[in-house]
């Protein structure tokens, strides 16, 4: 499970040439090949102005993707212009502009219908875009930092999210973040246990600043937090900050902790965190504790070829228990109303 794959608006927006809220009004079939998505232009966020108030976003039957018809409502759209590449596919003249949609996974969400208003930022992904276009144009990195960590406390599932990633992939905006707002961050990650993407992420904001605290608050909650794709992507995030000493820091807690299954997640979470030192303990379990639950699972996680071998001898009772599931990314948004609520 790869967090920062999960969606992608962040990148689609400075990948975009033109970006802007728009509100669908039908599909005109053009030919055996083309579906042209006629939109209207609410609110142009990024790119040339546009002068006309409808254009069509073209979609090729079977290539392009498009979101699925009969949808209602406004939403985001990252785009490209097809350009001269509309007359080569005989697109008809009377119903330019074209576009193409960006494609990238979670670039064409639903809005807010309160966007089609006079202030589309009702919608904090609305905010989210004007916040990177801003950026982009060069908006001071203070700003744009204290418009990011606002959306990193709002309630909207996908906007927190892609927010806390767009500062932690940015290095420039999270070096920046003084030390009491990290720590609140860091409060908050070690405090989330149920939106576990976002807690994730949170991670790997905190995992930025190499400080101390942050493998320790990424332990807190394994013992409700069943997702081993959470226990892998925070041994990920405490190799990062802390290498060989984060062994160290796990070590005690696998020694004590008081469920097999707290003990289990903890030494996936060693793995993943790909040290050295605690590769050596994992090797240690497998000869002396072939039967320790989730080994097996703690060994692939870490990924080196003894470790793989050994966890391909190790006997089924090293296997993972039922809660080794993988933590859901967000893909949907309330229909109606506020999406903040």
């Amino acid at each position: 499970f790869t967090v920062a794959a999960a969606l992608m608006l962040r990148r689609a927006i400075p990948a975009s040439s033109q970006v802007l809220v728009g509100k669908p009004e039908g599909i005109e079939p053009f030919g055996e090949r083309f579906l042209l998505h006629k939109v209207r232009v609410l609110h142009n966020l990024k790119g040339s102005p546009i002068q006309s108030p409808v254009i069509r976003v073209v979609q090729i039957r079977g290539i392009t993707p498009h979101v699925e018809p009969g949808r209602p409502g406004p939403r985001l759209y990252c785009l490209r212009p097809l350009g001269a590449d509309a007359d080569r596919l005989g697109l008809p003249g009377d119903r330019q502009p074209y576009y193409r949609l960006n494609g990238q996974q979670g670039s064409h969400p639903r809005l807010d219908p309160a966007t089609e208003g006079a202030n589309p930022a009702v919608d904090p992904l609305v905010a989210l875009t004007q916040a990177l276009v801003a950026g982009e144009s060069g908006q001071p990195l203070e700003k744009t930092r204290d418009q990011l960590l606002a959306l990193v406390m709002h309630p909207d599932p996908i906007a927190r999210f892609e927010a806390t990633m767009a500062l932690a992939e940015r290095e420039a905006l999270h070096r920046r973040i003084d030390m009491v707002r990290m720590s609140n961050l860091l409060n908050r990650c070690a405090g989330e246990t149920n939106d576990l993407v976002y807690r994730i992420a949170l991670a790997e904001l905190c995992a930025t600043t190499k400080n101390h605290g942050v493998v320790e608050a990424l332990c807190l909650g394994l013992d409700r937090i069943e997702d081993l794709g959470y226990a892998r992507s925070a041994g990920r995030s405490a190799g990062y900050v802390a290498g060989d000493r984060g062994t160290e820091i796990l070590n005690p807690r696998i020694r004590h902790v008081g469920s097999d299954a707290e003990r289990g997640r903890l030494l996936v979470m060693l793995g993943a965190s790909g040290a050295d030192s605690g590769l050596k303990l994992l090797m240690e379990h497998g000869r002396s504790r072939p039967n320790t639950p989730m080994l097996r699972e703690a060994l692939l996680a870490n990924g080196r070829p003894q470790a793989v071998a050994l966890a391909k001898r190790l006997p089924s009772k090293a296997s993972a228990t039922p809660d080794a599931s993988t933590p859901k990314r967000p893909t949907s948004r309330p229909t109606s109303g506020s999406t903040g609520g």
